[in-house]
């Protein structure tokens, strides 16, 4: 199955809807699947080194989405939600 194609670069005007839903489908393969990247690239058939790229954007919006969850529950001390937030990220790996 092929998750990858020109609509999920989030170039289309969509925006960037496709993309997001193509990078969980990417973490989901890694974590949930424990698929590495290269596997995955494989079955999505596109490039390893691009799917790499977009696995490193993906992680950094996943973060900032949990940093801004983190902080919603835990107000007024960010340094508390940052180390909060490390923490959860080093169990995922």
């Amino acid at each position: 199955m092929n998750q990858w194609n020109a609509s999920s670069t989030g170039r289309r005007g969509d925006g960037g809807g496709q993309r997001e839903r193509t990078w969980v489908a990417l973490l989901s393969a890694r974590f949930e699947e424990d698929l590495p990247i290269r596997d995955i690239a494989r079955r999505w058939d596109v490039d390893p080194a691009h799917l790499h790229h977009e696995y490193a954007h993906a992680r950094t919006a996943f973060r900032e989405a949990l940093l801004a969850v983190v902080r919603h529950h835990t107000p007024g001390d960010h340094d508390d939600a940052e180390t909060e937030c490390r923490q959860i990220m080093s169990l995922l790996g």
